[in-house]
Protein backbone atom coordinates (compact mmCIF):
# COMPACT_ATOMS: atom_id res chain seq x y z
CA UNK A 1 0.00 0.00 0.00
CA UNK A 2 2.71 2.23 0.78
CA UNK A 3 3.89 2.10 -3.29
CA UNK A 4 0.56 2.60 -4.33
CA UNK A 5 0.49 5.91 -2.02
CA UNK A 6 3.69 6.90 -3.38
CA UNK A 7 2.63 6.60 -7.11
CA UNK A 8 -0.48 8.04 -6.41
CA UNK A 9 1.52 11.15 -4.92
CA UNK A 10 3.74 11.43 -7.80
CA UNK A 11 1.02 10.76 -10.58
CA UNK A 12 -2.35 11.63 -9.35
CA UNK A 13 -4.21 10.99 -12.48
CA UNK A 14 -2.89 7.53 -13.50
CA UNK A 15 -5.23 4.86 -13.42
CA UNK A 16 -3.97 1.93 -11.47
CA UNK A 17 -5.08 -1.89 -11.42
CA UNK A 18 -4.07 -4.25 -8.61
CA UNK A 19 -3.37 -7.69 -9.39
CA UNK A 20 -2.43 -10.14 -6.95
CA UNK A 21 -3.45 -13.43 -4.40
CA UNK A 22 -4.37 -11.49 -1.74
CA UNK A 23 -7.70 -9.16 -1.26
CA UNK A 24 -7.29 -8.14 2.23
CA UNK A 25 -6.08 -4.46 0.55
CA UNK A 26 -9.03 -4.08 -1.73
CA UNK A 27 -10.52 -1.67 0.17
CA UNK A 28 -7.82 0.46 1.10
CA UNK A 29 -7.01 0.09 -2.71
CA UNK A 30 -10.13 1.71 -3.48
CA UNK A 31 -9.94 4.52 -1.22
CA UNK A 32 -6.47 5.75 -3.03
CA UNK A 33 -8.13 5.42 -6.55
CA UNK A 34 -7.41 2.29 -7.95
CA UNK A 35 -9.71 1.33 -11.16
CA UNK A 36 -9.68 -2.58 -10.49
CA UNK A 37 -8.71 -5.36 -8.20
CA UNK A 38 -8.27 -8.47 -10.27
CA UNK A 39 -7.29 -12.10 -8.20
CA UNK A 40 -4.42 -14.16 -9.96
CA UNK A 41 -6.53 -16.84 -10.82
CA UNK A 42 -9.28 -14.74 -12.47
CA UNK A 43 -6.96 -12.72 -14.84
CA UNK A 44 -7.31 -14.66 -18.00
CA UNK A 45 -11.23 -13.86 -18.07
CA UNK A 46 -10.97 -10.40 -16.01
CA UNK A 47 -7.98 -8.85 -18.01
CA UNK A 48 -9.96 -7.69 -20.92
CA UNK A 49 -12.95 -6.16 -19.14
CA UNK A 50 -10.68 -4.48 -17.11
CA UNK A 51 -8.83 -2.76 -20.04
CA UNK A 52 -12.26 -2.03 -21.56
CA UNK A 53 -13.05 0.16 -18.49
CA UNK A 54 -9.28 1.84 -18.51
CA UNK A 55 -10.08 3.01 -22.10
CA UNK A 56 -13.37 3.96 -21.48
CA UNK A 57 -12.74 5.82 -18.28
CA UNK A 58 -9.75 7.70 -19.77
CA UNK A 59 -11.55 8.61 -23.27
CA UNK A 60 -14.70 9.60 -21.35
CA UNK A 61 -13.85 10.93 -17.99
CA UNK A 62 -11.16 13.24 -19.09
CA UNK A 63 -12.96 16.69 -18.30
CA UNK A 64 -11.44 19.68 -21.12
CA UNK A 65 -11.67 23.01 -21.38
CA UNK A 66 -11.54 24.52 -24.54
CA UNK A 67 -10.22 27.87 -24.04
CA UNK A 68 -8.34 30.79 -26.08
CA UNK A 69 -5.50 31.75 -24.27
CA UNK A 70 -2.78 34.97 -24.48
CA UNK A 71 -0.68 31.87 -26.76
CA UNK A 72 -3.67 30.85 -28.45
CA UNK A 73 -6.46 28.32 -28.24
CA UNK A 74 -5.67 25.42 -26.75
CA UNK A 75 -8.00 22.23 -25.15
CA UNK A 76 -6.94 21.71 -21.52
CA UNK A 77 -7.69 18.86 -19.11
CA UNK A 78 -8.85 19.78 -15.85
CA UNK A 79 -6.81 16.91 -14.29
CA UNK A 80 -3.73 18.89 -15.83
CA UNK A 81 -4.53 22.25 -14.09
CA UNK A 82 -2.28 22.29 -10.74
CA UNK A 83 -3.84 25.36 -9.94
CA UNK A 84 -4.96 28.92 -10.83
CA UNK A 85 -3.72 32.12 -10.03
CA UNK A 86 -6.02 35.27 -10.83
CA UNK A 87 -3.67 38.46 -11.82
CA UNK A 88 -6.71 41.45 -12.45
CA UNK A 89 -8.71 40.50 -15.38
CA UNK A 90 -6.39 37.25 -16.23
CA UNK A 91 -6.24 34.18 -14.75
CA UNK A 92 -2.87 31.87 -14.79
CA UNK A 93 -2.97 27.92 -15.66
CA UNK A 94 -0.38 26.40 -14.27
CA UNK A 95 -0.51 22.87 -15.97
CA UNK A 96 1.32 19.72 -15.19
CA UNK A 97 1.94 17.87 -18.28
CA UNK A 98 4.03 14.80 -17.79
CA UNK A 99 7.89 15.96 -16.67
CA UNK A 100 7.12 19.58 -17.69
CA UNK A 101 4.93 22.51 -16.09
CA UNK A 102 3.35 25.00 -18.54
CA UNK A 103 1.76 28.16 -17.81
CA UNK A 104 -1.03 29.98 -20.04
CA UNK A 105 -2.74 32.75 -19.43
CA UNK A 106 -6.70 33.84 -20.56
CA UNK A 107 -8.42 36.43 -19.96
CA UNK A 108 -11.36 35.91 -17.29
CA UNK A 109 -11.49 35.64 -13.86
CA UNK A 110 -11.56 33.30 -11.61
CA UNK A 111 -15.32 33.04 -10.23
CA UNK A 112 -15.78 32.50 -14.28
CA UNK A 113 -13.05 29.65 -14.37
CA UNK A 114 -14.91 28.08 -11.12
CA UNK A 115 -18.15 27.58 -12.16
CA UNK A 116 -16.86 26.25 -15.62
CA UNK A 117 -14.60 23.23 -13.43
CA UNK A 118 -15.41 19.91 -11.55
CA UNK A 119 -16.37 21.55 -8.27
CA UNK A 120 -15.17 18.05 -6.49
CA UNK A 121 -11.96 18.10 -8.25
CA UNK A 122 -11.10 21.81 -7.11
CA UNK A 123 -10.90 23.67 -4.10
CA UNK A 124 -11.02 27.58 -3.92
CA UNK A 125 -8.95 28.52 -0.95
CA UNK A 126 -8.46 31.81 -1.45
CA UNK A 127 -10.13 34.75 -3.40
CA UNK A 128 -7.20 34.82 -6.10
CA UNK A 129 -6.82 30.73 -6.45
CA UNK A 130 -7.93 28.30 -7.32
CA UNK A 131 -6.20 24.54 -6.89
CA UNK A 132 -6.83 21.10 -8.06
CA UNK A 133 -7.23 18.58 -5.08
CA UNK A 134 -5.58 15.71 -6.82
CA UNK A 135 -1.85 17.84 -6.46
CA UNK A 136 -2.25 18.94 -2.94
CA UNK A 137 0.85 16.98 -1.24
CA UNK A 138 -0.19 18.40 2.90
CA UNK A 139 -2.08 21.01 4.91
CA UNK A 140 -0.13 22.78 7.17
CA UNK A 141 0.25 26.01 8.75
CA UNK A 142 -2.64 27.65 6.85
CA UNK A 143 -1.63 26.74 3.89
CA UNK A 144 -1.94 24.43 1.48
CA UNK A 145 1.61 22.77 -0.12
CA UNK A 146 1.59 21.52 -3.84
CA UNK A 147 3.14 18.74 -5.18
CA UNK A 148 5.06 21.12 -7.13
CA UNK A 149 6.53 22.63 -4.27
CA UNK A 150 4.41 25.72 -4.31
CA UNK A 151 2.88 27.29 -1.37
CA UNK A 152 -1.04 28.71 -1.09
CA UNK A 153 -2.23 30.52 1.57
CA UNK A 154 -5.69 29.41 2.87
CA UNK A 155 -7.77 32.96 3.94
CA UNK A 156 -9.68 32.78 6.87
CA UNK A 157 -12.73 33.29 5.37
CA UNK A 158 -12.27 29.71 3.35
CA UNK A 159 -10.80 27.53 5.85
CA UNK A 160 -14.18 26.01 6.88
CA UNK A 161 -14.99 25.42 2.59
CA UNK A 162 -11.81 24.00 2.20
CA UNK A 163 -11.73 21.68 5.49
CA UNK A 164 -15.28 20.64 4.23
CA UNK A 165 -14.07 19.89 0.54
CA UNK A 166 -11.31 17.93 1.80
CA UNK A 167 -13.01 15.87 3.84
CA UNK A 168 -15.28 14.93 0.97
CA UNK A 169 -12.71 13.52 -0.86
CA UNK A 170 -10.22 12.25 1.22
Amino acid sequence: MSTLLKIRKQHPSMMMVILTNNNEYAIQGYKLGILRYIMKEQLEHELPHCMDAVLARYSKHRDVLEMKFVEGKYCVYQDEIVYMESQGHKVNFHLSLGMSVRILTAHTTIDAMQLQLNQNRFVRPHKSFLVNCSYIDKIECGNILLQSGDRITISQSRKKDVDALLTAIL
